[in-house]
């Protein structure tokens, strides 16, 4: 049985003392250091607690404080007694703060520890710190505030402090597993990487465990590219997050994807937002942090020289984050469409000429978890009635007109193979049947570098395996639908719609009762010509809206 050496009761009478004017014997006053004068905290030494008198304002009312707790729980604070000891008689009465219990003449006798603040937001870090020297415990309940603890028990020295402080950040993170998404409690791991600027030096050991224990809940948070790019609220959060979490993200072999070409789109709608909160190194190391060698095709020949010449021209400008020069980029190309023994002889030819070159994370043979389930990964789409009407109510004959669809999510594209998919309706007047299409657009990310494809008139023709739904109803029951597929094999240029034009058979407009006819069989058909769409499309509308969705499959699924 481990025996406790020391009384608990006198431990508890320890405890109680903090702020607490019963046998203080020396005052703690915190105040603004002076602008200018003083490093930030980050970068204070011990003998900046040894300040000119009255040189700036206090924070608050003095802590009454007790030189044998102080003294044996902060090294701090045992120099700054040393030094008053020594020097007596260089702080005068005059400059000293009330006491914690207004008896200014108690104040007066006893010694004055100043510890100079950035601001006044570090009170209560300061707090916490000075009551764990007395209670052993720290008083914070969320990262942010674990974290401005530790920095504060580390500035003053206050012995255990640190791996306290650790040890609560470690039990928190690990305490916050699971994959729900909530803007407004994000899990502690989270919470860590937005808070980097109050991390302490990261070879710290203590403070090492609670890294080594963030990075895998950061990464099964967002789980894998497709994931956060095609969750609104998800994709927010990522683009909240500082470069080291993003690295941190995109080196894990378990963060999956289902294309290398997501990852690259990811890194580039998260740099077109925090460019400017990056420097070129920061920018070097999420770069090669892409896993060039499996990319995809028209990555390979599409994305990667434009992003090369944007880098060419303006390496300093957003349009140049990604840093790959054209040499670089064609080389990728010679790699993309050479053999099985071609691709290791120029990679060896690679390694030959080029140092550091089997070192680099940008050429790791090891390709991502792939995120793609067997069954294929389903996004539920709809169109209400009214945006049909909309859309296709005032057509004259002889014309055509696309609707899109809408996500549940609330997105108008499903974003895949690093390029966004749009589902759309086709309709013509008079048609016997309506079109169920696929369209392909290059991200928002890329905008800067769109040019680029308009100069060379040829866009990118990436491919996708993918099948398209349309629910069908009879007397209020869903019955088989309507599909189409898109095999890997196909390619489909950026821009155009590719589909079955007439893939969804139309009901022919009711020559009387057409009021009648198509609120019997959509439900909430006005009338007019809006009731006659209605009732053409009424094996498709349900509950005011037409309803399906578009799967995306692994290519070898399809």
């Amino acid at each position: 049985m481990e025996v406790s050496l020391v009384n608990p009761y006198v431990a508890a009478a320890i405890s109680a003392l903090f702020n607490n004017t019963k046998d203080s014997d020396c005052v703690i006053v915190l105040y603004k250091e002076a602008e200018g004068s003083e490093p930030s905290l980050k970068q204070r030494r011990l003998e900046d607690g040894d300040v000119e008198p009255g040189a700036s304002n206090g924070f608050g009312d003095p802590l009454p404080g007790h030189q044998f707790v102080l003294r044996h729980a902060s090294d701090w604070f045992e120099a700054q007694l040393e030094r008053w000891n020594s020097s007596e008689g260089q702080v005068h009465s005059k400059d000293v703060s009330p006491a914690a219990d207004g008896s200014k003449s108690d104040a007066d006798s006893r010694p004055v520890l100043r510890i100079p603040l950035g601001s006044e937001e570090e009170v209560p870090s300061t707090h916490a710190a000075i009551q764990f020297a007395y209670t052993g415990r720290v008083q914070a309940s969320t990262v942010r505030q674990m974290l401005e603890v530790r920095r504060q028990g580390a500035y003053l020295q206050v012995k255990g402090c640190a791996d306290a402080c650790d040890a609560k950040l470690k039990a928190a993170v690990e305490g916050s597993g699971g994959n729900g998404v909530d803007l407004n409690h994000p899990p502690a791991a989270l919470q860590l990487y937005a808070c980097s600027a109050l991390w302490p030096d990261l070879t710290d050991p203590s403070f090492t465990a609670v890294m080594a224990s963030a990075k895998p809940q950061l990464v099964s948070y967002f789980g894998d590219a497709l994931r956060v790019l095609n969750t609104p609220s998800l994709r927010q959060q990522l683009l909240d997050l500082p470069a080291v979490a993003v690295e941190a993200l995109l080196e894990s072999d378990s963060f999956g994807t289902d294309s290398e070409s997501s990852v690259l789109l990811l890194l580039a709608a998260w740099m077109k937002v925090n460019y400017d909160k990056t420097d070129k190194a920061a920018r070097g190391r999420l770069c090669q942090r892409v896993r060039r060698l499996h990319l995809s095709k028209s990555y390979v020949y599409d994305i990667l020289p434009a992003l090369a010449q944007g880098y060419e021209v303006s390496p300093n400008k957003p349009a140049g984050w990604f840093q790959m020069t054209f040499t670089t980029a064609a080389f990728l190309g010679r790699l993309y469409g050479s053999t099985e023994e071609e691709h290791e002889r120029l990679l060896e030819e690679k390694k030959e000429r080029v140092s550091g070159f089997p070192r680099s994370k940008a050429y790791s043979a090891v390709s991502r978890r792939q995120c793609l389930p067997e069954e294929g990964l389903t996004y539920d789409w709809f169109v209400t009635q009214e945006q049909l009407e909309e859309k296709l109510g005032q057509l004259n004959p002889g014309s055509h007109e696309n609707v899109r669809v809408t996500l549940v999510n609330g997105m108008k594209a499903v974003t895949a193979h690093g390029f966004e998919w749009q589902v759309t309706l086709s309709y013509s007047p008079g048609s016997e049947a309506a079109g169920l299409n696929l369209s392909c657009q290059i991200p928002a990310a890329y905008t800067p570098h769109k040019s680029l494809y308009v100069r060379q008139r040829i866009p990118p023709m990436p491919s996708i395996s993918a099948m398209l739904e349309v629910d069908r109803w009879r007397n209020g029951e869903r019955t088989e639908g309507v599909a189409s597929s898109f095999d890997v094999e196909e390619l489909l240029t950026v821009g155009n719609y590719w589909g079955n034009d007439d893939g969804l058979p139309l009901q022919r407009p009711p020559q009387h009762g057409a009021a009648r006819a198509g609120g019997d069989a959509g439900g909430n058909a006005r009338g007019g010509q809006g009731s006659t769409l209605a009732a053409a499309w009424s094996e498709y509308l349900h509950d005011g809206k037409i309803t399906g969705r578009i799967v995306l499959l692994r290519p070898d699924t399809n």
